[in-house]
């Protein structure tokens, strides 16, 4: 009996629990799409809609032999699909949050400065930004200097949304080492 369409959920998850890439294969073809739906009208963005269905699906790999096998696997993924639209939009709205901070504390930290010195410091800032990879630089630059969307960025590199911010991070956490000195950051 290889047709796997005919299988319970039960029995799905059994197989799914023993490591079967058959059974995950039925999974993923009979939810995806419900899925993908529910992530978008949440979201409203195909793409990261995409990539949350991706990370959902993931997830369900990686802890495929913790699974209860008595559950109803289309409430649960769906269920799943929506706490991962919950926390990436709180993730959004953090970092959101956090570049307005940053934005408000380099503004009122600043004091007027010569030509000399604003030059002195985009030189600095330019090799401190010289210093971060190129893969994480271009993220960053994308994010900071061309104020671009994460979704936008992610569907350009052809990386997750997750891994656009995770660049960005990594380069802010190396400029705040680099310029650390300046007391800016």
């Amino acid at each position: 009996m290889n047709d796997t369409s005919t299988h319970t959920d039960e029995h799905l998850l059994e197989r799914l629990r023993a490591g079967s890439d058959q059974a995950f294969v039925e999974i993923y073809n009979r939810f995806w799409r419900i899925l993908r739906a529910q992530a978008f009208y949440f979201t409203q963005d195909s793409f990261l809609a995409e990539d949350i269905v991706q990370e959902v699906f993931a997830w369900v790999w990686k802890n495929r032999e913790q699974m209860n096998t008595s559950i109803r696997l289309e409430t649960y993924l769906i269920r799943a699909t929506i706490n991962t639209c919950i926390d990436d939009k709180r993730k959004e709205k953090t970092l959101a949050a956090r570049k307005k901070l940053y934005a408000y504390v380099l503004d009122a930290h600043y004091e007027p400065r010569s030509n000399m010195e604003d030059d002195q410091l985009g030189q600095l800032l330019k090799k401190a930004i010289g210093e971060i990879n190129p893969a994480t630089r271009k993220a960053f630059e994308k994010a900071y200097i061309d104020q671009q969307k994460t979704s936008h960025i992610a569907e350009e590199l052809g990386i997750s949304h997750q891994d656009v911010r995770n660049r960005i991070s990594r380069a802010l956490k190396i400029l705040r080492t680099s310029l650390s000195h300046l007391r800016i950051f």
